[in-house]
């Protein structure tokens, strides 16, 4: 299971463009939903009214940002359009060791 990181970008983003409080923003975005599309390496996670962006790094992923429906997130541009290629990450380096 991948590690998931929020940042306090995120969390504010969730309160602004969704409402809330910071408690139930951190609640949301590091719930199961988020962890599930971490762990089969989504970068952009649509929820009811918004999307998550997540970003990979070597030792978990991290919810970056949150925007809404009506932006379209660089990541869902198709590389032939000019978005970015692929992920290309190592899923292996972050699978947790057995204890």
């Amino acid at each position: 299971m991948v590690q998931v990181l929020v940042s306090d970008l995120a969390v504010d983003r969730f309160c602004e463009c969704l409402g809330g409080t910071p408690a139930k923003a951190f609640e949301v975005l590091s719930g199961p939903a988020v962890r599930c599309a971490a762990d089969f390496g989504a970068r952009v996670i649509r929820m009811g009214r918004a999307r998550a962006l997540l970003k990979f790094a070597p030792n978990g992923a991290v919810v970056v940002t949150v925007m809404t429906l009506e932006r379209l997130p660089f990541q869902l541009i198709p590389e032939t359009w000019g978005g970015p290629p692929p992920s290309r990450v190592d899923y292996a380096l972050m699978q947790k060791e057995p204890c």
